[in-house]
């Protein structure tokens, strides 16, 4: 057995990746539209000025803390200052709203501030308070204020952190500007769909739902991503609820094609079903990682993949249906895998790790093992790849990366599959269908030629309307 996998390993041709890498291009900005004074992002935990006031630091909730001297452009620390310790909380004569968090000004012992769903400013200790945010009873800067730092240079230059990012004002908070179009902190969760057909890059931001890059028109580029609705993934949300229920699980992942259905859970569980989720088979038992992200060949719904995060393995590739799962970790070590996508005919994979992004090739048709993993993001900036998809054709590779965006680039596999190669993988699919006769394969025969993927990007059922599972 060890020699006969030694030899099918020599057989594998060496990653033609490892020393190249693609020429990546960015899609959209850092800052989404939720019809806020400016466009948001994601939110910030904390946020305070230098004691010379040259330097204005922001500490995302990812645990990022990057610095800025202009307000615009922002680069990421390595070894971040130690913040001064804030002096304790005074006491306020009365709280404008149950819970609020109380911070004294600077440089004025009869000013307090008050952070709660709103901004608050108070000049008499506190017996009255000044609403800074209100405009018809809702923020106009966004809910839940996190942190607020006053510039030593200038009392009126008040920066302020919130669920929705980083604001600005310069008199007082009489007025608001955002600071979220250049700050890296765009939660990119997922990769909802390409560009296709005058439709724009459609993305999944955590906490905010599902936005798309408009294309440049005659007005001019986009100024943020824009939301959008009646996405797959509001599809897939009612699903996992649905199969959690089924399953007595906590569903995380769920894709497939036809009636062909795969469930993966928290506790690294994976299902699969033949008639679109009626009747559940349990392919894979608990481990300690999650399942993050489940791939489906849309026309062979037989083969599939799963990112899972945790320890243990991280890449896994079934070509029959969860009959038996092969792991592809191999040199990913202990990377956790957060999304996965192939290329069945050209035998590709990629998978978006907490190192990046990487690159493999792997029979998709048959057992076998993969090529050692090449990055393919290391050009990019170093972050947590989110999500990786490939466009319909297999031509473009988008990624999204934690706080940084969504970046795009010719998929690196196509000018280098060799005839070579080609003419291998052609040979090893024959050979695995001939096998496959003989054996009288006939539910893998039949998976494959379930319908293929709506159009809304998730498997519908000839029977049963997914909406109502």
């Amino acid at each position: 057995m060890l020699i006969a996998w030694g030899a099918a390993l020599a057989q594998i041709p060496a990653n033609p990746l490892a020393t190249q890498q693609p020429e990546w291009r960015k899609i959209g900005n850092l800052a989404i539209e939720k019809m806020l004074a400016s466009p948001a992002s994601g939110p910030v935990a904390e946020v305070w000025f230098s004691t010379d006031a040259s330097s204005l630091f922001a500490r995302t909730t990812s645990g990022a803390v990057f610095a800025t001297l202009d307000y615009e452009n922002w680069r990421r620390l390595a070894q971040p200052p130690v913040r001064s310790e804030a002096d304790a909380a005074p006491e306020a004569a009365r709280l404008p709203e149950p819970g609020a968090v109380v911070r004294a000004h600077p440089t004025d012992s009869r000013k307090l501030f008050a952070l709660a769903e709103h901004l608050y400013r108070s000049d008499d200790g506190g017996r009255t308070w000044i609403n800074l945010t209100s405009f018809n009873h809702a923020s106009i800067i966004g809910p839940n204020q996190h942190d607020i730092a006053v510039s030593p240079a200038d009392p009126e230059q008040i920066v302020l952190a919130n669920d929705a990012g980083l604001w600005r004002s310069s008199d007082g908070g009489l007025s608001w500007t955002g600071m979220n179009q250049f700050l890296p902190n765009l939660p990119v969760e997922r990769l909802v769909a390409p560009p296709a057909n005058g439709r724009g890059m459609r993305i999944e931001v955590a906490g905010a739902g599902a936005f798309e890059w408009i294309p440049a028109t005659g007005a001019g580029p986009s100024s943020a991503w824009q939301p959008v609705s009646g996405t797959r993934m509001e599809l897939e949300a009612q699903l996992r609820r649905a199969y959690s229920t089924a399953l007595n699980a906590e569903i995380t992942a769920v894709a497939g094609s036809g009636e062909i259905a795969y469930a993966g859970s928290r506790d690294g569980r994976i299902w699969a079903s033949l008639d679109s989720g009626q009747t559940w088979n349990l392919t894979r038992p608990a481990s300690s990682g999650a399942v993050e992200r489940l791939f489906v060949d849309a026309q062979s719904p037989r083969v599939a993949l799963a990112a899972l995060s945790g320890k243990g393995p991280h890449v896994l590739r079934t070509t029959n249906t969860g009959g038996f799962w092969d792991d592809l970790t191999a040199n990913l070590g202990e990377a956790s895998a957060y999304g996965v996508t192939a290329d069945r005919a050209a035998g590709v994979i990629y998978a978006a790790t907490s190192r990046g992004v990487f690159f493999a090739r792997a029979d998709l048709e048959g057992a076998g093992p993969a090529s050692e993993w090449a990055p393919v993001s290391s050009s990019l900036p170093a972050a947590r790849a989110t999500d990786v998809m490939l466009d319909a054709a297999g031509n473009q590779l988008y990624v999204s990366l934690d706080g940084y965006g969504v970046y795009a680039a010719p998929a690196p596999h196509g000018p280098n599959t060799t005839v070579g190669q080609r003419r291998r993988l052609h040979q090893s699919r024959r050979r695995a269908r001939v096998a496959g006769k003989r054996a009288g394969g006939a539910g893998a025969r039949r998976a494959s030629q379930r319908p293929g993927i709506s159009d809304t990007g998730v498997f519908r059922s000839r029977r049963a309307n997914p909406g109502s599972v």
